[in-house]
């Protein structure tokens, strides 16, 4: 490649600088900090309603917030550095792209937040469709899923690409050789389901 391969005591500081960067932030402070995710149950146990853990309670939002765009800002680093053909702007300096992923990113870490509550509409976090989600490239929107996620099933043995989806909710979908028509026609060349988003 372009770049020479980093020395051990060069990787070793690099990594670092990153861990010091990471545990500043409470989104990734809380995967990697044992003691860290100890005291936050701590506090949340202690509270007298479930405030904090709801999605338009401001510090909840800015902290994901915060990880998002340290996420993005990182990608914009080593894309830079990797001469990848996609420019999100710079690690102190988002441009316009970059901004609009970090808010996809922030509305796919909020969606386990906004999920409806209703049981009877079987919703899960693959079921949830943001505005944000829209391709940074072709400006394409994304698109729910007609049913929701929990239902979809492919045979056993067979791949579950999308043309192998059924409707196993028992709702009344119709059914084309064994294939559920309108889910395969809900999609057009090109789209991507939400889920493709708040799967990740």
């Amino acid at each position: 490649g372009d770049r020479p391969i980093p020395t051990q005591d060069e990787m070793i500081k690099l990594n670092q600088a990153l861990l010091e960067e990471e545990m500043q932030l409470h989104e990734s402070r809380y995967l990697m900090d044992e003691n860290y995710r100890t005291r936050e149950r701590e506090f949340l146990d202690r509270q007298e309603d479930d405030q904090w853990m709801i999605s338009n309670d401001a510090r909840l939002t800015a902290q994901v917030m915060a990880f998002a765009n340290y996420e993005v800002s990182t990608y914009a680093r080593w894309m830079r550095l990797a001469n990848y053909p996609v420019n999100f702007g710079t690690f102190s300096n988002l441009n316009s792209i970059g901004k609009r992923f970090a808010d996809i990113v922030h509305d796919s870490g909020m969606v386990r937040y906004t999920l409806d509550q209703d049981v009877s509409k079987s919703q899960t976090f693959r079921d949830t469709h943001k505005k944000s989600f829209v391709s940074v490239h072709t400006n394409t929107p994304s698109i729910p899923y007609p049913v929701p996620w929990i239902y979809l099933r492919a045979d056993k043995g067979v791949s579950t690409k999308f043309e192998n989806l059924k409707d196993m909710s028992g709702r009344g979908y119709d059914l084309d050789n064994g294939h559920n028509t309108s889910l395969v026609n809900s999609r057009s060349e090109g789209e991507c389901f939400s889920s493709d988003i708040c799967g990740l």
